[in-house]
């Protein structure tokens, strides 16, 4: 494999992970039995993960038209992104 196929795979992993995130955050918003300061940490996780999202896409992007691509900054945006998935799940789990 060589590092441009390897930094695709990396930036659409990134790309996924970062939508669950936005999807877990919104989940707690729309929870009533959470707790309002829970809420609020939710919605501004799942706003940045959105926008997180938006710009994985956009270098993914850019890769697959041009060619031009940095394996260790997807490999820091992958990275990034599983450690918000875990903190997302952690206030999923913090929430109920």
């Amino acid at each position: 494999m060589s590092a441009y196929e390897l930094s695709l795979w990396l930036a659409g992993i990134a790309f996924i992970l970062q939508t669950l995130v936005a999807g877990l955050g919104i989940e707690i918003v729309l929870r009533r039995d959470a707790a309002p300061p829970v809420r609020r940490i939710a919605l501004a996780a799942a706003i940045a993960a959105l926008l997180l999202s938006l710009t994985q896409g956009y270098a993914l992007e850019l890769a697959l038209r041009t060619g031009i691509y940095d394996l260790r900054t997807a490999g820091l945006h992958c990275g990034g992104a599983l450690l918000q998935l875990w903190v997302g799940w952690g206030l999923l789990r913090l929430g109920r």
